[in-house]
């Protein structure tokens, strides 16, 4: 039994020329964006608009304007089935996972 999910027709991700980036209206999930990589294209997108779930086990951006944080270690199946009913999947137009 699978689940549909329908991009939303209002998200916009646009790249202009030169430094112009724009991620307004797009909603992104990240598994593994408090650290690394994952980090930096969660602060990245959040401070261009997007609005940003992160997933990790620790979050150093408390305060960060369009970033929100589940907690889960994702080592465990316990974490992982935790972060999975958190994640609000029919709200995201993409899922990174790092």
């Amino acid at each position: 039994m699978g689940m549909k999910v329908t991009p939303r027709k209002n998200a916009v991700l646009t790249v202009s020329s030169g430094d112009t980036f724009s991620a307004r209206d797009l909603s992104v999930g990240i598994v593994g964006g408090t650290n690394g990589l994952g980090r930096a294209i969660a602060r990245f997108l959040a401070d261009r608009g997007a609005r940003v779930v992160v997933v990790g086990r620790t979050f150093r951006d408390e305060g960060t304007p369009n970033l929100e944080f589940i907690q889960a270690d994702l080592q465990t199946v316990e974490g992982a089935t935790r972060a999975a009913e958190a994640l609000p999947a029919e709200d995201l137009d993409a899922v990174i996972l790092t």
